[in-house]
């Protein structure tokens, strides 16, 4: 059963000489509508600049197939706050000079939120031809997702009812935890963010199977942290 349960997310993990922190909603909630999703908008803008990328992949001479990844920066405005090229000492000078030019004055149009995203593209000397990969935000790309995480708590729901059950009445009110999830996917520390609760025992019990939870290791061995929310109703416990 999917448990819509509140995630709020933060990652921290180090890019090249760069830390990249961001946060983001919990991914399972619907989109509302407005703009065009964004990973569509990157990829409409990196194809309307296919000629100026591809003359710069001639002009270098760079041979065979040459795979190079963007991070972009995007804040909800459309005008990036960075864009650069990870591991640019596997280029050429010039064709990376070449690049960071073609990509320094893109516009993506006003989007939903902001966040960051990683775009390979990859360029085949003998068909003379780019290929983009799609676009993915920070999470898919370093760290987990709010779904990888829901699915943790989704498979042992039973243990938040369990520890509902020590409370010595049928309190009711939210509990959000702060947990923080190592590069082994291991928690390493857990902790009460905020209750309205009244109910010590059943905080407790919440930070302990916290503190007991596997999660897969976060991509690129960044540190995750996260605030989880529960809600209870006097009657009913945990309120799905």
């Amino acid at each position: 059963m999917k448990q819509h349960l509140y995630v709020k997310l933060t990652l921290i993990t180090a890019l090249a000489a760069a830390t990249t922190a961001c946060t983001a909603t919990n991914q399972s909630l619907q989109e509302d509508t407005g703009p065009p999703p964004r990973k569509e908008t990157i990829t409409a803008v990196h194809s309307d600049t296919r000629p100026e990328l591809r003359d710069c992949f001639e002009t270098s001479a760079a041979d065979g197939v040459t795979e190079v990844e963007v991070e972009l920066q995007l804040p909800r405005s459309g005008t990036p706050a960075s864009i650069r090229l990870l591991d640019p000492e596997t280029l050429s000078p010039e064709l990376r000079t070449c690049l960071e030019t073609a990509f320094a004055d893109l516009e993506y149009g006003e989007g939903r939120s902001g966040s960051t995203y990683y775009q390979v593209l990859t360029w085949d000397s003998q068909s003379q031809k780019i290929r983009f990969e799609d676009p993915v935000d920070a999470y898919h790309r370093w760290g987990l997702t709010g779904d990888e995480i829901e699915s943790v708590f989704e498979v042992h729901e039973t243990r938040v009812d369990q520890c509902y059950k020590v409370a010595d009445n049928d309190p009711e009110g939210r509990v959000v935890l702060t947990v923080a999830i190592d590069s082994d996917g291991r928690v390493s520390r857990a902790g009460i963010k905020s209750s309205t609760l009244g109910a010590p025992s059943v905080e407790d019990c919440l930070v302990d199977f916290a503190l007991e939870s596997e999660f897969p290791p976060p991509r690129g061995g960044g540190v995750v942290v996260f605030d989880l929310a529960f809600r209870f109703r006097a009657g009913e416990g945990w309120v799905r």
